[in-house]
Protein backbone atom coordinates (compact mmCIF):
# COMPACT_ATOMS: atom_id res chain seq x y z
CA UNK A 1 0.00 0.00 0.00
CA UNK A 2 2.53 2.39 0.94
CA UNK A 3 4.52 1.82 -2.43
CA UNK A 4 1.60 2.28 -4.29
CA UNK A 5 1.19 6.05 -2.52
CA UNK A 6 4.66 6.35 -3.40
CA UNK A 7 4.13 5.67 -6.99
CA UNK A 8 0.77 7.76 -6.98
CA UNK A 9 2.87 11.02 -5.42
CA UNK A 10 5.60 10.58 -7.97
CA UNK A 11 3.55 11.09 -10.40
CA UNK A 12 3.26 14.16 -12.61
CA UNK A 13 -0.24 15.56 -12.66
CA UNK A 14 -0.77 17.22 -15.88
CA UNK A 15 -3.93 18.08 -17.16
CA UNK A 16 -3.56 14.83 -19.70
CA UNK A 17 -3.01 12.81 -15.96
CA UNK A 18 -6.00 14.46 -14.60
CA UNK A 19 -8.23 13.90 -17.44
CA UNK A 20 -7.55 10.72 -18.04
CA UNK A 21 -7.86 10.01 -14.05
CA UNK A 22 -10.94 11.41 -13.82
CA UNK A 23 -12.19 9.12 -17.09
CA UNK A 24 -11.13 5.87 -14.96
CA UNK A 25 -12.92 7.50 -11.62
CA UNK A 26 -16.05 8.09 -13.77
CA UNK A 27 -15.79 4.44 -15.34
CA UNK A 28 -15.30 2.77 -12.11
CA UNK A 29 -18.38 4.21 -10.51
CA UNK A 30 -20.12 3.81 -13.45
CA UNK A 31 -19.41 -0.17 -13.74
CA UNK A 32 -19.95 -0.30 -9.73
CA UNK A 33 -23.41 1.74 -10.52
CA UNK A 34 -24.47 -1.02 -13.30
CA UNK A 35 -23.04 -4.22 -11.24
CA UNK A 36 -25.03 -2.79 -8.35
CA UNK A 37 -28.46 -2.59 -10.30
CA UNK A 38 -28.33 -5.33 -12.18
CA UNK A 39 -25.92 -7.98 -10.16
CA UNK A 40 -27.02 -7.03 -6.59
CA UNK A 41 -30.59 -5.46 -6.67
CA UNK A 42 -33.25 -6.95 -5.11
CA UNK A 43 -35.27 -6.48 -7.80
CA UNK A 44 -33.30 -7.85 -10.48
CA UNK A 45 -36.03 -10.89 -10.89
CA UNK A 46 -38.83 -8.18 -12.07
CA UNK A 47 -38.72 -7.94 -15.79
CA UNK A 48 -38.22 -4.39 -17.40
CA UNK A 49 -36.58 -2.93 -20.27
CA UNK A 50 -32.68 -2.91 -19.18
CA UNK A 51 -32.05 1.19 -19.65
CA UNK A 52 -34.78 1.74 -17.16
CA UNK A 53 -32.98 -0.74 -14.42
CA UNK A 54 -29.36 0.76 -15.61
CA UNK A 55 -30.91 4.40 -14.36
CA UNK A 56 -33.09 7.06 -13.33
CA UNK A 57 -32.70 8.77 -16.70
CA UNK A 58 -34.87 6.34 -18.43
CA UNK A 59 -37.62 7.75 -16.53
CA UNK A 60 -36.24 11.34 -16.00
CA UNK A 61 -35.37 11.59 -20.32
CA UNK A 62 -39.53 10.09 -20.94
CA UNK A 63 -40.85 12.28 -18.27
CA UNK A 64 -39.13 15.35 -19.95
CA UNK A 65 -40.72 14.26 -23.52
CA UNK A 66 -43.78 14.15 -21.39
CA UNK A 67 -44.98 10.97 -22.53
CA UNK A 68 -43.62 8.11 -20.15
CA UNK A 69 -47.04 6.93 -19.29
CA UNK A 70 -47.09 5.93 -22.61
CA UNK A 71 -43.78 4.23 -22.85
CA UNK A 72 -44.65 2.30 -19.16
CA UNK A 73 -48.31 1.24 -20.73
CA UNK A 74 -46.69 -0.26 -23.85
CA UNK A 75 -44.60 -2.20 -21.24
CA UNK A 76 -47.26 -4.23 -19.95
CA UNK A 77 -47.83 -6.10 -23.00
CA UNK A 78 -44.69 -6.62 -23.41
CA UNK A 79 -43.24 -7.84 -19.75
CA UNK A 80 -46.99 -8.93 -17.91
CA UNK A 81 -48.77 -6.98 -15.15
CA UNK A 82 -45.43 -6.09 -13.11
CA UNK A 83 -42.81 -3.91 -14.75
CA UNK A 84 -39.18 -2.62 -13.55
CA UNK A 85 -39.10 0.72 -14.59
CA UNK A 86 -36.65 1.96 -12.75
CA UNK A 87 -33.63 0.96 -11.06
CA UNK A 88 -35.89 0.69 -7.27
CA UNK A 89 -39.24 1.33 -8.59
CA UNK A 90 -41.69 -1.19 -10.00
CA UNK A 91 -45.18 -0.39 -11.49
CA UNK A 92 -48.26 -2.29 -11.40
CA UNK A 93 -51.07 -2.91 -13.80
CA UNK A 94 -53.78 -4.72 -11.84
CA UNK A 95 -55.96 -2.26 -10.52
CA UNK A 96 -57.00 -4.64 -7.35
CA UNK A 97 -53.60 -3.53 -5.96
CA UNK A 98 -54.80 -0.30 -5.50
CA UNK A 99 -56.29 -0.47 -1.35
CA UNK A 100 -53.21 -2.25 -0.93
CA UNK A 101 -50.75 0.48 -2.05
CA UNK A 102 -52.94 3.72 -1.65
CA UNK A 103 -54.66 2.63 1.30
CA UNK A 104 -52.01 1.58 3.27
CA UNK A 105 -49.62 3.87 5.77
CA UNK A 106 -46.94 3.43 2.62
CA UNK A 107 -44.48 6.62 2.91
CA UNK A 108 -43.87 8.09 -0.45
CA UNK A 109 -40.92 7.94 -2.53
CA UNK A 110 -37.59 10.65 -1.89
CA UNK A 111 -38.78 12.66 -5.16
CA UNK A 112 -41.39 13.81 -3.25
CA UNK A 113 -39.32 16.28 -1.81
CA UNK A 114 -39.02 18.04 -4.64
CA UNK A 115 -42.75 19.07 -4.13
CA UNK A 116 -41.97 21.15 -1.42
CA UNK A 117 -42.97 25.07 -1.33
CA UNK A 118 -41.95 27.98 0.28
CA UNK A 119 -38.34 27.60 -0.41
CA UNK A 120 -38.50 23.83 0.60
CA UNK A 121 -40.57 23.56 3.29
CA UNK A 122 -42.73 20.34 3.41
CA UNK A 123 -46.32 20.68 3.34
CA UNK A 124 -49.06 18.10 3.27
CA UNK A 125 -48.55 16.52 -0.32
CA UNK A 126 -44.49 16.89 -0.03
CA UNK A 127 -44.44 15.20 2.85
CA UNK A 128 -42.76 11.69 3.11
CA UNK A 129 -44.31 9.96 6.15
CA UNK A 130 -47.60 9.05 6.48
CA UNK A 131 -48.16 10.46 10.05
CA UNK A 132 -46.42 14.03 8.90
CA UNK A 133 -48.93 14.36 6.03
CA UNK A 134 -51.79 12.98 8.13
CA UNK A 135 -51.12 15.86 10.71
CA UNK A 136 -51.33 18.58 8.39
CA UNK A 137 -54.27 17.44 6.43
CA UNK A 138 -56.71 17.50 9.84
CA UNK A 139 -56.45 21.18 10.12
CA UNK A 140 -57.38 21.62 5.93
CA UNK A 141 -60.54 19.36 5.16
CA UNK A 142 -62.88 21.39 6.93
CA UNK A 143 -62.15 24.55 4.48
CA UNK A 144 -63.72 22.24 1.98
CA UNK A 145 -66.63 20.49 3.02
CA UNK A 146 -69.62 21.17 1.54
CA UNK A 147 -71.28 23.55 3.97
CA UNK A 148 -68.30 25.39 4.13
CA UNK A 149 -68.00 25.97 0.47
CA UNK A 150 -71.60 26.82 0.14
CA UNK A 151 -70.76 29.79 2.63
CA UNK A 152 -68.53 31.02 -0.66
CA UNK A 153 -71.35 30.77 -3.22
CA UNK A 154 -71.70 34.33 -4.29
CA UNK A 155 -67.47 34.30 -4.43
CA UNK A 156 -67.79 31.63 -7.55
CA UNK A 157 -71.04 33.49 -8.69
CA UNK A 158 -68.98 37.20 -9.33
CA UNK A 159 -66.21 35.19 -10.97
CA UNK A 160 -67.83 33.16 -12.94
CA UNK A 161 -70.42 35.80 -14.53
CA UNK A 162 -66.99 37.76 -15.33
CA UNK A 163 -66.03 35.04 -17.68
CA UNK A 164 -69.30 34.67 -19.12
CA UNK A 165 -69.40 38.33 -19.82
CA UNK A 166 -65.50 38.30 -21.55
CA UNK A 167 -67.06 35.45 -23.69
CA UNK A 168 -70.05 37.33 -24.80
CA UNK A 169 -67.78 39.82 -25.93
CA UNK A 170 -64.63 38.41 -27.14
CA UNK A 171 -65.56 34.22 -27.63
CA UNK A 172 -67.15 33.87 -30.65
CA UNK A 173 -65.26 35.94 -33.63
CA UNK A 174 -61.85 35.69 -31.94
CA UNK A 175 -61.12 32.41 -30.37
CA UNK A 176 -59.88 32.03 -26.93
CA UNK A 177 -57.31 29.75 -24.83
CA UNK A 178 -59.40 28.02 -22.47
CA UNK A 179 -56.83 26.14 -19.89
CA UNK A 180 -55.59 30.33 -19.87
CA UNK A 181 -59.18 31.29 -18.87
CA UNK A 182 -60.12 28.94 -16.59
CA UNK A 183 -56.66 29.17 -14.70
CA UNK A 184 -56.74 32.69 -14.02
CA UNK A 185 -60.62 32.22 -13.17
CA UNK A 186 -59.55 29.58 -10.78
CA UNK A 187 -56.92 31.81 -9.25
CA UNK A 188 -59.48 34.65 -8.44
CA UNK A 189 -61.64 32.17 -6.56
CA UNK A 190 -58.44 30.47 -4.67
CA UNK A 191 -57.00 33.59 -3.78
CA UNK A 192 -60.65 34.74 -1.74
CA UNK A 193 -61.05 30.81 -0.33
CA UNK A 194 -57.52 30.16 0.35
CA UNK A 195 -56.13 33.92 1.01
CA UNK A 196 -58.95 35.92 1.53
CA UNK A 197 -57.36 38.19 -1.21
CA UNK A 198 -58.49 39.95 -4.45
CA UNK A 199 -56.24 38.46 -6.90
CA UNK A 200 -58.03 40.19 -10.29
CA UNK A 201 -56.54 37.81 -12.86
CA UNK A 202 -59.46 36.95 -14.81
CA UNK A 203 -59.18 40.99 -15.52
CA UNK A 204 -55.21 40.79 -16.13
CA UNK A 205 -56.19 37.77 -18.81
CA UNK A 206 -59.44 40.29 -20.32
CA UNK A 207 -56.86 43.17 -20.98
CA UNK A 208 -54.04 40.24 -22.30
CA UNK A 209 -51.62 41.48 -19.64
CA UNK A 210 -49.25 38.76 -18.02
CA UNK A 211 -50.08 37.91 -15.01
CA UNK A 212 -47.13 37.10 -12.48
CA UNK A 213 -49.20 34.17 -10.46
CA UNK A 214 -50.97 32.40 -13.12
CA UNK A 215 -47.27 32.39 -14.84
CA UNK A 216 -45.69 30.72 -11.68
CA UNK A 217 -48.29 28.26 -11.15
CA UNK A 218 -47.97 27.20 -14.58
CA UNK A 219 -44.44 26.43 -14.45
CA UNK A 220 -44.09 25.15 -10.91
CA UNK A 221 -44.71 20.89 -11.27
CA UNK A 222 -42.42 21.07 -14.24
CA UNK A 223 -39.94 22.69 -11.78
CA UNK A 224 -41.30 19.88 -8.85
CA UNK A 225 -40.69 16.99 -11.27
CA UNK A 226 -37.21 17.39 -12.59
CA UNK A 227 -35.99 18.99 -9.16
CA UNK A 228 -37.56 15.57 -7.56
CA UNK A 229 -35.59 13.46 -9.86
CA UNK A 230 -32.17 15.23 -10.08
CA UNK A 231 -29.35 14.89 -7.70
CA UNK A 232 -29.45 18.03 -5.06
CA UNK A 233 -26.05 18.96 -6.72
CA UNK A 234 -26.76 18.29 -10.09
CA UNK A 235 -30.14 20.82 -9.17
CA UNK A 236 -28.07 23.80 -7.92
CA UNK A 237 -25.72 23.39 -10.62
CA UNK A 238 -29.06 23.54 -12.95
CA UNK A 239 -30.23 26.62 -11.26
CA UNK A 240 -27.99 28.68 -12.43
CA UNK A 241 -28.15 28.24 -16.51
CA UNK A 242 -28.76 31.93 -17.52
CA UNK A 243 -31.96 31.36 -20.42
CA UNK A 244 -35.09 33.38 -19.25
CA UNK A 245 -37.13 30.69 -19.61
CA UNK A 246 -35.30 28.31 -17.53
CA UNK A 247 -35.33 31.27 -14.88
CA UNK A 248 -39.40 31.20 -15.49
CA UNK A 249 -38.84 28.03 -13.68
CA UNK A 250 -36.57 27.48 -11.56
CA UNK A 251 -37.92 30.94 -9.47
CA UNK A 252 -41.90 29.63 -9.69
CA UNK A 253 -41.48 28.80 -6.24
CA UNK A 254 -39.76 31.70 -5.02
CA UNK A 255 -42.07 33.81 -6.69
CA UNK A 256 -45.36 32.53 -5.42
CA UNK A 257 -43.47 32.93 -1.79
CA UNK A 258 -42.75 36.30 -2.30
CA UNK A 259 -46.49 37.18 -2.86
CA UNK A 260 -48.51 34.03 -0.46
CA UNK A 261 -45.79 35.12 2.74
CA UNK A 262 -46.82 39.00 3.30
CA UNK A 263 -50.95 37.81 3.16
CA UNK A 264 -50.07 34.83 5.62
CA UNK A 265 -48.23 37.52 7.61
CA UNK A 266 -50.95 39.92 8.08
CA UNK A 267 -53.61 37.54 8.39
CA UNK A 268 -51.38 35.72 11.57
CA UNK A 269 -51.41 39.71 12.83
CA UNK A 270 -54.94 40.28 12.78
CA UNK A 271 -55.96 36.79 14.31
CA UNK A 272 -53.21 37.96 17.05
CA UNK A 273 -55.14 41.09 17.52
CA UNK A 274 -58.29 39.84 18.35
CA UNK A 275 -59.87 40.36 14.40
CA UNK A 276 -62.30 37.43 13.71
CA UNK A 277 -63.23 36.61 9.65
CA UNK A 278 -67.40 36.46 9.10
CA UNK A 279 -65.96 33.61 6.79
CA UNK A 280 -62.82 32.27 7.31
CA UNK A 281 -60.39 31.56 4.29
CA UNK A 282 -58.04 28.77 4.33
CA UNK A 283 -54.99 31.29 5.75
CA UNK A 284 -57.06 31.91 9.03
CA UNK A 285 -58.10 27.61 9.62
CA UNK A 286 -53.96 26.89 9.34
CA UNK A 287 -53.11 29.63 11.44
CA UNK A 288 -55.50 28.74 14.29
CA UNK A 289 -56.17 24.95 14.55
CA UNK A 290 -53.28 22.62 15.41
CA UNK A 291 -50.96 19.71 13.62
CA UNK A 292 -52.68 16.78 15.35
CA UNK A 293 -49.18 14.79 14.85
CA UNK A 294 -47.15 17.16 16.58
CA UNK A 295 -49.50 18.68 18.97
CA UNK A 296 -48.67 22.23 18.61
CA UNK A 297 -50.15 25.43 16.01
CA UNK A 298 -48.56 25.50 12.73
CA UNK A 299 -45.65 27.91 12.11
CA UNK A 300 -46.09 30.61 10.16
CA UNK A 301 -43.73 29.00 7.22
CA UNK A 302 -45.99 26.05 7.35
CA UNK A 303 -48.73 28.43 6.43
CA UNK A 304 -47.44 29.78 3.98
CA UNK A 305 -46.32 26.34 2.58
CA UNK A 306 -49.44 24.70 2.93
CA UNK A 307 -51.33 27.98 0.81
CA UNK A 308 -49.16 27.35 -1.80
CA UNK A 309 -49.23 24.05 -2.23
CA UNK A 310 -53.51 24.63 -2.78
CA UNK A 311 -52.98 26.93 -4.71
CA UNK A 312 -50.38 24.65 -7.65
CA UNK A 313 -53.04 22.10 -6.62
CA UNK A 314 -56.62 24.02 -7.11
CA UNK A 315 -55.39 25.28 -10.28
CA UNK A 316 -53.48 23.48 -12.57
CA UNK A 317 -54.80 20.10 -12.35
CA UNK A 318 -58.78 21.80 -12.62
CA UNK A 319 -58.09 23.76 -15.38
CA UNK A 320 -56.46 21.08 -16.95
CA UNK A 321 -59.48 18.27 -16.71
CA UNK A 322 -61.99 21.63 -17.52
CA UNK A 323 -59.85 22.08 -20.82
CA UNK A 324 -59.84 18.94 -22.24
CA UNK A 325 -63.67 18.28 -21.37
CA UNK A 326 -64.19 21.59 -23.31
CA UNK A 327 -62.44 20.64 -26.26
CA UNK A 328 -64.15 17.17 -26.38
CA UNK A 329 -67.78 19.25 -26.11
CA UNK A 330 -66.34 20.56 -29.36
CA UNK A 331 -66.21 18.06 -31.08
CA UNK A 332 -68.83 16.19 -29.64
CA UNK A 333 -72.28 17.78 -30.68
CA UNK A 334 -74.31 14.82 -29.53
CA UNK A 335 -72.49 14.88 -25.60
CA UNK A 336 -73.16 19.01 -25.90
CA UNK A 337 -76.64 19.09 -27.04
CA UNK A 338 -77.83 16.74 -24.28
CA UNK A 339 -75.64 18.73 -21.24
CA UNK A 340 -77.46 21.54 -22.79
CA UNK A 341 -81.30 19.87 -22.70
CA UNK A 342 -80.54 18.80 -18.89
CA UNK A 343 -78.92 22.57 -18.26
CA UNK A 344 -81.66 24.08 -20.33
CA UNK A 345 -84.14 22.96 -17.53
CA UNK A 346 -82.37 23.91 -14.29
CA UNK A 347 -80.83 27.20 -15.02
CA UNK A 348 -80.75 30.32 -17.04
CA UNK A 349 -78.47 31.98 -19.22
CA UNK A 350 -76.23 34.28 -17.60
CA UNK A 351 -77.01 32.88 -13.64
CA UNK A 352 -74.62 30.87 -11.80
CA UNK A 353 -76.83 27.65 -10.18
CA UNK A 354 -76.46 26.47 -6.36
CA UNK A 355 -73.49 24.11 -5.90
CA UNK A 356 -75.74 21.72 -4.24
CA UNK A 357 -78.07 21.18 -7.25
CA UNK A 358 -75.78 20.72 -9.65
CA UNK A 359 -74.54 17.71 -7.86
CA UNK A 360 -77.89 16.11 -8.41
CA UNK A 361 -77.72 16.40 -12.27
CA UNK A 362 -76.96 12.86 -13.38
CA UNK A 363 -75.72 13.99 -16.86
CA UNK A 364 -73.73 16.70 -15.97
CA UNK A 365 -71.71 14.70 -13.33
CA UNK A 366 -71.41 11.38 -16.20
CA UNK A 367 -69.49 14.12 -18.09
CA UNK A 368 -67.22 15.21 -15.58
CA UNK A 369 -66.60 11.93 -14.75
CA UNK A 370 -66.13 10.48 -17.92
CA UNK A 371 -63.50 13.37 -18.56
CA UNK A 372 -61.85 12.87 -15.58
CA UNK A 373 -60.97 8.97 -16.57
CA UNK A 374 -60.17 10.08 -20.10
CA UNK A 375 -57.79 12.97 -19.19
CA UNK A 376 -56.54 12.55 -15.45
CA UNK A 377 -54.35 15.57 -14.97
CA UNK A 378 -51.94 13.09 -13.64
CA UNK A 379 -51.40 10.56 -15.64
CA UNK A 380 -48.55 8.50 -14.31
CA UNK A 381 -48.04 6.79 -11.13
CA UNK A 382 -47.67 7.91 -7.55
CA UNK A 383 -44.97 6.18 -6.41
CA UNK A 384 -45.16 4.51 -2.23
CA UNK A 385 -42.62 2.65 -0.60
CA UNK A 386 -43.32 -1.49 -0.41
CA UNK A 387 -43.31 -1.61 4.14
CA UNK A 388 -41.06 -4.03 6.28
CA UNK A 389 -41.63 -7.80 4.97
CA UNK A 390 -42.10 -6.89 1.79
CA UNK A 391 -44.93 -8.26 -0.80
CA UNK A 392 -46.52 -10.30 -3.44
CA UNK A 393 -47.90 -8.74 -6.58
CA UNK A 394 -49.25 -11.68 -9.03
CA UNK A 395 -46.85 -13.71 -7.97
CA UNK A 396 -44.06 -11.63 -7.88
CA UNK A 397 -42.57 -10.23 -4.90
CA UNK A 398 -41.29 -6.93 -3.76
CA UNK A 399 -38.93 -6.48 -0.99
CA UNK A 400 -38.87 -3.38 1.47
CA UNK A 401 -37.76 0.24 0.13
CA UNK A 402 -39.42 -0.76 -3.23
CA UNK A 403 -40.78 2.29 -4.94
CA UNK A 404 -44.28 0.93 -6.32
CA UNK A 405 -47.34 2.72 -7.92
CA UNK A 406 -50.15 1.98 -10.61
CA UNK A 407 -50.96 4.98 -13.23
CA UNK A 408 -54.31 6.50 -13.99
CA UNK A 409 -53.51 6.28 -17.80
CA UNK A 410 -53.49 1.95 -17.63
CA UNK A 411 -56.24 1.61 -14.66
CA UNK A 412 -58.78 4.51 -16.42
CA UNK A 413 -58.49 1.70 -19.54
CA UNK A 414 -58.53 -1.55 -18.42
CA UNK A 415 -60.96 -3.25 -20.52
CA UNK A 416 -62.13 -5.75 -17.41
CA UNK A 417 -63.47 -2.28 -16.03
CA UNK A 418 -64.50 -0.26 -18.62
CA UNK A 419 -65.06 -2.72 -21.88
CA UNK A 420 -64.05 -2.44 -24.81
CA UNK A 421 -64.49 0.55 -25.37
CA UNK A 422 -62.30 1.66 -22.71
CA UNK A 423 -60.66 4.98 -25.01
CA UNK A 424 -63.87 6.36 -26.04
CA UNK A 425 -65.37 9.63 -24.05
CA UNK A 426 -68.90 7.92 -23.51
CA UNK A 427 -70.51 9.68 -20.17
CA UNK A 428 -73.27 7.09 -20.35
CA UNK A 429 -71.33 4.49 -18.92
CA UNK A 430 -71.64 6.58 -15.42
CA UNK A 431 -75.74 6.59 -15.62
CA UNK A 432 -74.76 2.67 -14.74
CA UNK A 433 -71.94 2.79 -12.33
CA UNK A 434 -70.64 -0.59 -11.24
CA UNK A 435 -68.40 -1.34 -8.07
CA UNK A 436 -65.33 -1.93 -10.26
CA UNK A 437 -66.01 1.33 -11.68
CA UNK A 438 -65.79 2.40 -8.54
CA UNK A 439 -62.76 0.41 -7.26
CA UNK A 440 -60.76 1.63 -10.47
CA UNK A 441 -61.75 5.25 -10.70
CA UNK A 442 -58.29 7.31 -9.59
CA UNK A 443 -58.39 11.20 -10.76
CA UNK A 444 -58.16 11.99 -6.86
CA UNK A 445 -55.59 9.49 -6.05
CA UNK A 446 -57.45 7.22 -3.10
CA UNK A 447 -56.52 6.70 0.76
CA UNK A 448 -55.65 8.55 2.96
CA UNK A 449 -53.16 10.81 0.73
CA UNK A 450 -55.75 11.45 -1.82
CA UNK A 451 -55.94 15.00 -2.63
CA UNK A 452 -57.65 16.43 0.38
CA UNK A 453 -59.61 19.41 -2.10
CA UNK A 454 -61.21 17.01 -4.29
CA UNK A 455 -64.66 18.28 -2.88
CA UNK A 456 -63.71 21.79 -3.99
CA UNK A 457 -62.64 20.48 -7.54
CA UNK A 458 -65.61 18.65 -8.06
CA UNK A 459 -67.63 21.76 -7.20
CA UNK A 460 -65.41 23.91 -9.67
CA UNK A 461 -66.01 21.32 -12.29
CA UNK A 462 -70.08 21.56 -12.31
CA UNK A 463 -69.97 24.85 -11.85
CA UNK A 464 -67.87 25.50 -14.96
CA UNK A 465 -68.89 23.33 -17.11
CA UNK A 466 -72.43 24.31 -15.95
CA UNK A 467 -71.98 27.71 -16.70
CA UNK A 468 -69.99 27.55 -19.95
CA UNK A 469 -72.30 24.58 -21.61
CA UNK A 470 -75.47 26.77 -20.81
CA UNK A 471 -74.47 30.22 -21.74
CA UNK A 472 -72.55 29.18 -25.09
CA UNK A 473 -71.77 26.30 -28.19
CA UNK A 474 -68.34 25.58 -28.17
CA UNK A 475 -65.95 24.76 -31.71
CA UNK A 476 -62.61 24.23 -31.76
CA UNK A 477 -60.32 27.17 -33.50
CA UNK A 478 -58.89 25.96 -37.11
CA UNK A 479 -55.25 25.14 -35.38
CA UNK A 480 -56.46 23.38 -32.49
CA UNK A 481 -56.13 19.69 -33.02
CA UNK A 482 -55.94 16.47 -31.92
CA UNK A 483 -51.88 16.40 -32.08
CA UNK A 484 -52.09 20.04 -30.67
CA UNK A 485 -54.36 18.47 -27.65
CA UNK A 486 -52.23 15.49 -27.07
CA UNK A 487 -51.41 15.39 -23.43
CA UNK A 488 -48.15 15.80 -22.53
CA UNK A 489 -47.34 14.44 -19.13
CA UNK A 490 -45.32 16.25 -16.76
CA UNK A 491 -47.03 15.05 -13.35
CA UNK A 492 -49.78 17.20 -14.65
CA UNK A 493 -50.97 16.97 -17.94
CA UNK A 494 -50.98 19.96 -20.30
CA UNK A 495 -51.51 20.17 -24.28
CA UNK A 496 -48.57 19.32 -26.51
CA UNK A 497 -49.41 22.75 -28.37
CA UNK A 498 -49.65 24.61 -25.02
CA UNK A 499 -53.00 25.81 -25.37
CA UNK A 500 -56.52 25.40 -26.37
CA UNK A 501 -58.24 27.94 -28.33
CA UNK A 502 -61.90 27.91 -28.84
CA UNK A 503 -64.45 29.68 -30.16
CA UNK A 504 -67.80 30.62 -27.91
CA UNK A 505 -70.90 31.37 -29.38
CA UNK A 506 -73.45 32.95 -27.38
CA UNK A 507 -77.06 30.95 -27.23
CA UNK A 508 -80.29 33.07 -27.16
CA UNK A 509 -82.62 30.78 -25.45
Amino acid sequence: MEHLVERLSSLEWTSTNVALAAAAALTVYTLAHLFRNFVLSPIKHVPGPMPAAATEWWALSHNMRGNKYLRVHELFDKYGPVVRTGPSSVTLRNYRYLPAVYQGKWDKIAAYDGFRTNRGCPNSFSAIGQSEAQGKRRGMLPQYATACLVEWQDVFNSHLLEIVTFLRCNGAVKPVDVLALVAHGLIDILGELVLDTQINAVADFAESKPNPIARAITMWPKRGTIKGQLHPLVWKVAEQIPHAGWQHLVQADSNLADFVEPIVKKARKQLEEGAQPERPALVHRLSTCTNSMLGERWPERDVTAECIDHFLAGTETTSTSMTYIMYTLSNRPDVMKRLQEELDGFMGLSEVPDIQGLARQPYLNAVIKEGLRVFTPALGSLDRLVPKGGMVFDGVFLPEGTAVGLQSWTTHRDAEVWGDDAYEFKPERWLAETQEMKAAFIPFSIGGRNCPGQNLAMYDMRLFLAVLARNFDVKPAAHTSSSSMEPYDLTTVSPTGGKCDLHFFPRDS
